[in-house]
């Protein structure tokens, strides 16, 4: 009986989830997609390369459970714009791969003309080289020029992929596709925002500002004096507050509204989130004093 050929997926995560929210625009499950990629190619290894972005590792760890390898970038800041091109490792990965005479075949997930020439490179010393990507039209004329490159297209087959994961955990690609929004694009005019919210002393605010600033949740607070003119419980009420404008990254948002409605004391705080535009020079020292969530 003939050994089963050795063949390796390889998937550019960020070409996957961009292109499929730009272009699929409806959920699907990620296992149901590799189930079907392990079937189509009889993969062997499988291999994920991805910015580590923390909101989604509980999803990573899922995969991983899935047999996945995952392949780490460090997340950076250049230009005002977050990056995590992760081109090079896999590049990396493949040629070493094939170096060491590690595999037969293998199947790139991704339409990035970038690797045209990799892909030439393997195409010398494997039996097989393929290439799955999102949709045609996002699919490099260089990568679909190749006539020895069998290309297979999402697009085209995504009815197929049912919405229930196989092993009862489901990574949708809409959270991929939420998380990627807010790392890997510019969605917001800016890449931090401003966030205004009032406390019933100096003191409670600080003291809140404080852990805020310790778990790294905002780069910088600015206090204020205000006074507030409101009903409350059907009566007229006039207070003096402390109104703090918070600065951080704009995918801290959720985290950081949770954090102020855990430690306010106000029964219904106010908290309101401003999408501001700044210098760069401005916008890169928020990013740099804060974390991801």
């Amino acid at each position: 009986m003939q050994d089963r050929k050795r063949t390796t997926l390889y998937i550019d995560a960020a070409n996957l989830i961009k292109a499929s929210q730009k272009h699929i625009k409806q959920n699907y499950d990620i296992f149901e997609l590799l189930v079907y990629l392990k079937d189509r190619y009889r993969i062997n290894n499988c291999i994920y390369f991805t910015g580590n972005i923390k909101s989604l590792t509980t999803d990573y760890e899922l995969l991983k459970s899935f047999g996945v390898e995952i392949v780490f970038k460090k997340i950076y800041f250049e230009g005002g714009k977050t990056k995590a091109n992760c081109d090079v490792e896999i590049s990396h990965r493949i040629t070493k791969d094939v170096e060491n005479n590690l595999i037969d075949n293998i199947v790139l997930l991704s339409g990035d003309g970038d690797f045209a020439a990799l892909l030439d490179y393997a195409n010398e010393r494997l039996e097989k080289v393929q290439l799955f990507s999102v949709i045609k039209y996002n699919t490099s004329k260089l990568l679909r020029s190749r006539r020895y490159l069998n290309v297979t297209y999402l697009n085209d087959l995504i009815d197929s992929i049912k919405r229930k994961g196989p092993t009862g955990h489901v990574v949708q690609a809409g959270r991929l596709f939420d998380a990627y929004s807010v790392a890997n694009t510019e969605k917001l005019s800016s890449g931090f925002i401003v966030v205004y919210s009032t406390f019933k002393d100096r003191q409670q605010a600080e003291e809140i500002v404080k852990v805020l600033l310790e778990e790294k949740l905002i780069a910088c607070a600015n206090y204020f004096g205000v006074e507030a003119a409101y009903f409350w419980k059907e009566k007229l009420a006039n207070e003096k507050e402390v109104a703090t404008f918070l600065k951080t990254r704009a995918e801290n948002w959720k985290k950081l509204k949770d954090k102020i409605l855990e430690m306010h004391s106000y029964e219904i705080p106010c908290i309101i989130k401003f999408e501001v535009q700044s210098n760069t020079e401005y916008d890169e020292w928020i990013k740099s004093s804060t974390d991801f969530i």
